[in-house]
């Protein structure tokens, strides 16, 4: 039933993104009808039938005399009858004499050859010429020099013994569609059984070519020379047996070969979707993340099979509907559907097949693309020929191929008035019948279903758990293997399990209360976890003997640095990964054997978000609950729309995720995680990217749901962990090294206080600070000292000193130039940098190499100063040339490395096409033009013995006589008793069978005068019967005559071998095949060019590189080096395949010149013009299938088109004249250049011409080579062009003019906001190294009012500034970052980079900047070393400086043990540490650095942040603007920072500024202890049961009241801190006693703290109370630090404190407020106040439409609890 769920989950996600995208999908069913009842009826109403009635050919005889003349004169005429012969003197064709010539003897003379040759001459008048042999003739025939002279050819041999043996030599081969066979084809099947009759050609041509009568001719002479009697002869009459009527239909000659196009091409949208959707799946991750959460693989490749199935049985219906009603009408509906329905069936799971081999999207449909057209291909294979049966039906595994086979079958029936059904599936038409098809279709369909479902298990891939290749055969063996594998690892494991017990002493002992759960199995229990990675190197052990175990109603927090093994733990533990050894049960369901159980309860939320583009909050959330067996629809819909309300996401539930902010796809996530009652909770950091606030929000969140649950988290925030962790592991080195509470830690790893201290300025000295603080604790030891922050470590025994040391700080605050200091217990951070600090110790030891703090006194870091104290403009490289020489080789290095380890790109552009090309040019080893070969007229042709009849005028004697000379073994003759011809031809009739090939009437048997006369009637569906009856009768006769039954006449039908000029035309169709193939191969190279160039503009990579000062001139011609050379691989290779091959199409004479040429040429064009089309994509897999089908479309199909019409005379005028627009584009000139090469020939004959046109003429190749040369500098040409235009305003911002109208939003500005508005109005470009004026970003959507993203913002930046750009997602940093780094251009308003203008001289600032985007725009294939290579070297840095400065950054941030590692395998926090590298490489004047911490653990901040110090605001040498939601970060490193909401600044200055205005006071932290002891002694008092659940709030009340704290019902609702409590009651879920009194005991605590800090401090306001853990705004400054920390210190056993923090009021706090909205009431408060004394100058200001300038003071604050309210956040970001 769970399995059900899941699928019908599925089928509705499915069916809900199918209709999503409505048109597409329509598209998609009615694509194959169309297309099908449009070119079908288009066909079939240009081909008429024709009624044929009953006919008797009895009275139209074919009349074959014994003598030539015959001396019978036409009764008509009067003139003597001639017998028809092959016409040799009057050929013509298209206007021009065709074959017409002599007739070839051989030998030269012969009695017989004489009698003929004199016959020729003198009856038809024909020439005759003797040959030595039929070899000499062919010789001859198949020469350069031939020409059409010889119209045909008799042998005959000499006769030996009466055996007599002659061979009649005709044509039948000649050009394509340009002559018809002379006599019945020899390679045509031997009987059409379909066919009602096939006279035409099957006895006409035997007829009207004078074969018959030359058999005849010659039968007569030899019959005379054998009985030596000049008057013997032998007359026949020959015709068709009698026929029925029918209706005549050549439809099938219009069809064959032309259904691939109509009814098999048109499905390749579906089978691509389909592709397309499943690898997208897998791709972004989609799929595991489903099974992760309980999905089953069997229902998520069900749910595909049975959408598509449903989609197919559409189209299918339709498709045999627009087939019944077009052409095949006779056929039955119903069997018409089941077999085009099964051809469906078998799309699907080749499509299915296709996404085992692939995880990337845009790969596997091209590959899925390429198997579908090279199944039509092999399709046109057998066009042409005759194949066994055999051979068809293993063609017809293809599907596609044998579909339109099976469609040509089916057409021949139908136009013999049969159509096709259930019961004559068998019929067989060419060597094929349907049925075969069929049963094709099914064995495809099993092998593709199983070999899917094998190779989805054991092929590897970066996801999931596979298994061994043989693991179908574990059910008949034991498996030891992991029995050795433990023994092989004995010594590992000892080692490993002793360096575990070192670690015990770290790990904290649990209650009991807890170990009850692990006898319960209500645990997560990990022992001995291993995994190991295996590279070419070492292995690696990523996570190495991890034991530990994770509670119930807990939620456990997994920290460590970047690379500890957090991430492989978790995805071990999500079966992502399978582990190389221990194990971990859940509940008591192990995870490598029950997973599937375990994912049912299983929660996921993944470090980056897995969602569905086109489904809403709502659907993402049904469709997860479904994986997880909820079954209730409206528990589900209740859960849906809490957990929707819990994430604050209610006006989005029915948005789709893809128009979600980034924070808010975060919350869906982690809604997600929970949906469907999970009880096993994974969150891998879940508040990533969050502002503080959204951050808080769900905090509140999680703590409200974990009950009842086992919730792992990962973060970075060490506020986060503390909060949220109730008990916190940290790992390094795949370790885990401590494992306990928060406080456990801390006191296990803290020593006492952290003494911060922030200095007004990076460039005040620490020393003195230091030296005076050490002075009067001289155990105080110094953490950190980064940038403006100093961190001093205070050991507990010395807290009797602090007052004194707090006096003096304060006493000498402007002294030392502290700008504010606190003081707290040691934090969580401190103590994970301290466990990080003695991992790094020991790494350095084992690895015998010293590591050394960075800090002011390191002589390393003097050492690093040396390295990159400079100015990079004086030292870097200044020439243009040599610049521009720069970049070019770094760019083309670059280009080489990807190339090098890109082996898919590399196969796509190199070996795919070889492939191809292969593959291709083998099928033109086959003849299309197939030589006859020679037949032997004979009975074993047909099926003996043969049945016939006979009957005649003569005696029953007589005639037994004649025929019992026939062999009995070939015949099997019946005599019918009648003397009548018309009785005779009715009996013929009535007998009339596919066995029956003929009878004979006897007219004369007169073996006197040796004179014999006979009828023969012989069926027409049969190609031999006419020659056959006519040789059988007159042997017959022969033998009679001469009473000799060992005499015999021979007769052999030899066709002529094809002419040198024939050949020719086998040349030019595999020439067409053959540029069809390049065109195809070709069509790949645009294919994967387009992706590089597209996906580092889609990833902003292009963009990086160009503001570290990369030209556009570099960029552009290095990548066509590059791309270019490449080009030439490929285009060697295919030459020397047309060598190898010897296509002598294109390998002889000037073709071969024009065919190189084009290949080369080919490169120089497509190259600059991918590179074009690509500014039309923002998506490289998008644009990667696209230049595949636009290229294969105008270098294939076009071609042949335009081919189709140069032949045909009414369209040739107007083909000639269109090809120069299709000209244009460069894969349409290489494809039709080829295929005219292939044609000059077949055009000559066209336009009737002896002599071919030129290689190089315009018609044919030369205005493809001269459209090439000139596309090749067009496209360059506009590539410049449109960068030109990209870096001016947005061609719709121009068009709508909309900028200049809209009036600025805000008109209400701080006091410091309009003075520097001010200043920088009244200020030159060089004032500032960063100069911005006044700007606005307005966006604009179709169909909704503009949006103002940034609302006039001014600001100036100096040199060693560092400006903090804070704000909530959504408030316009991001915007803000893109204008300034010229990524987009603003509305209005302008930016100045080093005096230079952003508008027209970007080109020129960017030489200047340093740039960290918001995300990583890193190149995968490239390491960290060779990414700061390139930049060293885009920046200009002199080569003899690079190596020194890559060292120095690699160092610096961390990265040496991923140097030479691709940036693709790295985390987030080291693929973020390598961006912050490139843009501080160089020590660049100008430094942009947006979010750079962001996934970074803490000890990577640090370096970061001393880095950043370094260069700004110590050597003044750069000027940085960063923006941050680390708070900490901006105080530590921003000498000036700016509030960004909704837009616009909301205040600006430095810290001292801003702290002064909005931030009086002191902030107070406090955290207290969970008073489990009081609530144990409460529960006992008042006799309560603590695990009673309370259900509503009557009962709240009655507790509340027992316990005498009835105050606190007042408390609890949706605002006060017992919201937590209302939310689970209103939910239904509920609490326990014992909760409601933990939350009465912590309400009582947090009452009396409040009163202590009234009564000591006076008034107070609450910032946050979260549970246990209270944020306090003191307003009292009378007291110092010293003295709140002496007073809490004192009471802080009293007060059942925790832990607690005293520091001046934080720029998070002021950052809260104004995301929140606090001061808007102070502000219209402040505004009318100010109107009345604002001066005249303001007065005009006002007039002139200037913002009014705000002042708040310190007061405006009120004194009051202070409630966030985090709805009211807007988190969309622009």
């Amino acid at each position: 039933m769970i399995r059900d769920k899941h699928l019908s989950a599925l089928l509705k996600k499915n069916f809900i993104l199918w209709r999503r995208n409505l048109c597409c999908s329509l598209f998609e069913i009615l694509l194959p009808f169309l297309v099908c009842l449009g070119g079908m009826n288009l066909i079939r109403s240009n081909v008429s039938t024709q009624v044929i009635p009953e006919t008797s050919y009895i009275n139209q005889p074919t009349v074959l005399y014994p003598n030539i003349p015959t001396g019978v004169l036409n009764s008509t005429t009067g003139n003597q009858i001639i017998p028809p012969m092959l016409n040799c003197k009057n050929n013509m064709q298209d206007g021009r004499p065709q074959r017409n010539g002599k007739v070839a003897l051989i030998p030269k003379t012969n009695d017989l050859i004489d009698e003929v040759s004199q016959m020729l001459k003198t009856v038809y008048g024909y020439d005759t010429e003797g040959w030595d042999s039929l070899n000499q003739l062919f010789d001859y025939t198949q020469s350069i020099d031939y020409n059409w002279d010889i119209c045909m050819a008799i042998q005959i041999s000499t006769s030996t013994n009466g055996q007599y043996s002659y061979t009649l030599v005709y044509n039948n081969t000649g050009p394509p569609s340009r002559e018809l066979d002379q006599v019945p084809d020899t390679t045509r099947q031997t009987t059409y059984d379909y066919k009602v009759e096939f006279k035409n050609p099957l006895f006409d041509l035997w007829v009207s070519s004078g074969f018959v009568t030359l058999q005849n001719y010659i039968d007569n002479l030899i019959l005379k020379k054998e009985t030596a009697n000049t008057n013997a002869q032998i007359q026949a009459n020959v015709y068709p047996i009698k026929t029925q009527s029918y209706t005549k239909d050549p439809i099938d000659l219009q069809l064959t070969g032309n259904f691939a196009p109509f009814v098999v091409l048109p499905l390749i949208l579906s089978y691509l979707r389909l592709t397309q959707s499943i690898l997208t799946e897998k791709e972004k991750k989609i799929r595991e993340v489903m099974k992760i959460q309980g999905m089953k693989t069997s229902s998520f490749y069900l749910s595909w099979i049975i959408h598509y199935l449903v989609i197919f049985t559409v189209i299918s219906l339709l498709q045999a509907l627009a087939l019944k009603i077009t052409v095949f009408k006779q056929s039955n509906y119903f069997f018409l559907f089941i077999w085009f329905w099964l051809f469906c069936i078998s799309l699907i799971f080749q499509s299915i097949f296709m996404t085992s081999f692939f995880t990337k999207a845009r790969q596997g449909t091209l590959f899925a693309v390429l198997f579908f057209l090279f199944t039509i291909v092999v399709n046109t294979t057998f066009q042409n020929g005759v194949y066994s049966t055999a051979q068809y039906t293993g063609a017809s595994f293809l599907t596609q191929t044998g579909i339109a086979r099976a469609c040509e079958v089916i057409i021949v029936l139908e136009a013999n008035q049969k159509g096709v059904s259930f019961s004559n599936a068998d019929q067989m038409v060419n060597n094929f019948n349907v049925q075969a098809q069929i049963l094709m279709n099914l064995v495809n369909i099993a092998f593709f279903s199983i070999f899917s479902l094998y190779l989805d298990q054991v092929l590897p891939n970066e996801f999931g758990q596979k298994k061994r290749p043989l693991f179908f055969l574990d059910c008949f063996f034991k498996n030891n293997n992991q029995t050795n594998i433990d023994k092989d690892n004995s010594k590992q494991n000892l080692l490993e399990q002793y360096d575990e017990q070192t670690q015990l002493k770290n790990i904290e002992e649990v209650t009991q209360i807890l170990k009850d759960q692990e006898f319960k199995n209500e645990v997560l229990k990990i022992q001995d976890l291993k995994k190991t990675f295996y590279g070419r190197g070492q292995p690696f052990n990523a996570v190495s003997n991890l034991s530990l175990t994770m509670y119930k109603n807990q939620i456990f927090v997994l920290l460590g640095h970047n690379g500890a093994g957090k991430t492989t733990t978790i995805s071990m533990l999500t079966g992502l990964l399978q582990s190389t050894r221990g194990s971990a049960k859940v509940y008591g369901l192990d995870l490598q054997t029950q997973i599937e159980q375990i994912r049912t309860f299983m929660g996921v939320c993944p470090q980056h978000d897995v969602l569905f583009d086109n489904l809403t909050v709502k659907e993402h959330l049904e469709l997860f609950a479904a994986f997880r067996g909820v079954k209730d629809q409206q528990l589900l819909k209740k859960e849906v729309e809490k957990l929707i309300t819990d994430v604050d996401l209610q006006e989005k539930t029915n948005v789709l995720s893809k128009n979600l902010s980034g924070g808010q796809k975060r919350r869906l996530s982690v809604a997600i995680a929970f949906v469907g009652q999970s009880k096993l909770i994974y969150l891998d950091e879940p508040t990533s990217g969050m502002d503080t606030s959204a951050r808080r929000y769900i905090w509140d969140m999680l703590k409200q749901y974990r009950n009842d649950r086992i919730i792992i988290l990962t973060t970075h925030f060490m506020d986060e962990a503390d909060y949220l962790g109730d008990r916190i592991g940290i790992m390094g080195q795949g370790k885990l090294i401590c494992c306990g509470s928060s406080e456990f830690l801390k006191d296990r790893f803290g020593v006492g206080y952290n003494l911060s201290i922030l200095k007004q300025d990076n460039n005040v000295s620490s020393e003195p600070i230091i030296t005076y603080i050490q002075s009067i604790i001289p155990q105080a030891n110094v953490l950190s000292d980064v940038s403006c922050e100093i961190t001093i470590q205070l050991k507990s025994e010395s807290i009797s000193k602090f007052p004194e040391m707090f006096n003096g700080i304060d006493q000498n605050k402007k002294n030392f130039q502290i700008e504010s200091y606190g003081i707290s217990i040691t934090t969580l951070e401190e103590v994970f940098l301290r466990i990080a600090e003695q991992q790094s110790e020991k790494e350095s030891q084992n690895n015998n190499i010293e590591e050394k703090k960075i800090n002011p006194e390191s002589k390393e870091v003097k050492e690093d100063d040396q390295v990159d104290n400079f100015d990079l403009n004086q030292v870097k490289i200044k020439g243009n040339f040599e610049l521009f020489l720069n970049h070019c080789k770094s760019q083309i290095i670059k280009r080489v490395i990807y190339f090098k380890r890109d082996k898919r790109g590399l196969f796509c552009e190199i070996v795919i096409p070889f492939l191809v090309v292969a593959l291709g040019l083998t099928i033109t080893l086959m003849q299309f033009i197939v030589e006859s070969p020679p037949l032997v007229i004979q009975p074993s042709i047909f099926n003996t013995p043969i049945n016939i009849i006979y009957s005649g005028s003569e005696t029953t004697q007589n005639m037994s006589q004649l025929m019992s000379v026939f062999n009995p073994n070939d015949w099997k003759a019946e005599f019918f008793n009648t003397n009548s011809k018309t009785a005779w031809d009715e009996q013929n009739f009535q007998l009339k069978s596919v066995d029956r090939k003929g009878s004979y009437f006897i007219n004369k048997i007169d073996t006197l005068n040796q004179v014999f006369s006979y009828d023969a009637e012989v069926q027409t569906i049969s190609k031999d019967t006419t020659p056959l009856f006519i040789n059988q009768m007159n042997n017959a006769i022969l033998r009679l005559a001469t009473n000799n039954p060992s005499k015999n006449i021979k007769i052999t039908f030899n066709p002529f071998p094809l002419p040198y000029q024939v050949k020719g035309f086998e040349n030019t169709a595999n020439g067409i095949i053959a540029s069809f193939i390049f065109s195809i191969a070709y069509a790949l190279i645009p294919a994967s060019l387009i992706i590089f160039t597209v996906k580092e503009r889609e990833e902003n990579i292009k963009h990086q590189q160009l503001v570290s000062g990369l030209s556009l001139r570099s960029y552009w011609f290095s990548n066509y080096i590059v791309d270019m050379n490449k080009h030439l691989i490929p285009a060697c290779l295919c030459i020397l395949m047309v060598i190898a091959y010897d296509i002598q199409t294109f390998s002889k004479g000037d073709n071969f010149g024009g065919i190189c040429t084009l290949f080369i040429l080919y490169g120089w064009a497509i190259i600059p013009f991918t590179y074009l089309i690509g500014f039309l994509f923002q998506n490289s897999g998008v644009a990667q299938v696209f230049a595949f089908f636009f290229n294969f479309l105008l270098g294939s199909i076009g071609p042949i088109l335009f081919m189709v019409l140069r032949l045909i005379k009414s369209t040739s005028s107007v083909a000639l004249k269109i090809q120069w627009i299709l000209r244009l584009f460069p894969s349409f000139c290489f494809g039709y250049g080829i295929i005219n090469m292939a044609n000059k020939s077949l055009y000559a004959t066209v336009i009737g011409k002896t002599v071919q046109q030129s290689t190089w003429d315009l018609d044919i190749a030369g205005g493809d080579v001269m459209m090439l040369c000139l596309e090749g500098i067009f496209y360059y040409v506009l590539i410049f062009l449109v960068e030109y235009l990209k870096q001016k305003k947005s061609v719709k911002d121009l068009l709508k003019a909309q900028g200049n109208s809209i009036k600025y939003l805000n008109q209400n500005f701080d006091s410091d906001v309009q003075k520097e508005m001010d200043t920088i109005a009244n200020s030159s470009a060089s004032d500032y190294s960063v100069r911005v004026k006044d700007i606005q970003k307005i966006f604009y959507a179709t169909g909704n009012e503009p949006k103002v993203a940034v609302d006039r913002v001014s600001f100036g930046i100096k040199e060693g500034d560092c400006f903090g750009l804070l704000g909530i997602n959504g408030a316009g940093k991001t915007t803000t970052f893109k204008m300034l780094a010229g990524e987009i251009q603003p509305s209005s308003g302008s930016v100045h980079i080093m005096g230079y203008d952003l508008s027209y001289q970007i080109n020129d600032a960017r030489r200047y900047i340093g740039y960290c985007p918001q995300f990583d725009a890193l190149l995968e294939n490239l390491t960290a070393r060779e990414h700061l290579e390139l930049y060293a070297a885009i920046k200009g840095i002199p080569k003899d400086l690079r190596e020194q400065l890559v060292s120095q950054k690699i160092k610096e941030m961390g990265l040496s043990a991923f140097e030479n590692k691709c940036a693709g395998t790295y985390s987030g926090g080291n693929k973020r540490k390598l961006s912050v590298a490139i843009a501080m490489l160089g020590n660049p004047p100008i430094v942009f650095l947006d979010e750079p911490s962001t996934g970074m653990d803490p000890e990577a901040r640090r370096f970061m942040w001393n880095v950043i110090s370094r260069i700004s605001t110590k050597r003044k040498q750069s000027s940085v603007i960063l923006t941050t939601h680390s708070m900490e970060e901006a105080e530590a490193l921003c000498n000036r920072l700016t509030i960004m909401v909704n837009g616009s600044f909301k205040c600006l200055g430095s810290l001292t500024q801003i702290k002064n205005k909005y931030g009086q006071g002191y902030e107070l932290v406090i955290k207290t202890e969970i008073p489990q002891q009081k609530v144990i002694q409460i529960l006992q008092d008042h006799q309560l049961d603590g695990q009673q659940r309370l259900s509503t709030m009557n009962e709240i009340q009655n507790i509340l009241n027992v316990i005498k704290k009835a105050e606190l019902y007042e408390q609890i609702n949706e605002e006060e801190p017992g919201k937590l409590i209302r939310q689970n009651i209103s939910s239904g879920k509920g609490i326990t006693t014992e909760q409601l009194i933990e939350f009465a005991c912590i309400e009582d605590d947090g009452k009396n703290i409040q009163k202590f800090i009234e009564s000591s401090f006076g008034s107070f306001s609450i910032i946050e109370h979260f549970s246990n853990l209270y944020r306090f705004k003191v307003e009292n400054t009378t007291s110092s630090i010293g003295k709140l920390f002496e007073l809490f210190e004192k009471s802080k056993k009293e007060l059942n404190i925790s832990s607690y923090n005293v520091r001046q009021a934080t720029i998070e706090q002021i950052f809260n407020n104004f995301a929140e909205g606090r001061y808007d009431n102070q502000i219209k408060h402040q505004q009318k106040q100010l109107q009345g004394k604002t001066s005249q100058n303001f007065d005009n200001q006002q007039q002139q439409g200037a913002p009014k300038p705000l002042d708040i003071n310190s007061n405006s604050v009120p004194s009051q609890k202070i409630q966030i309210n985090s709805n009211s956040i807007n988190n969309n970001d622009y």
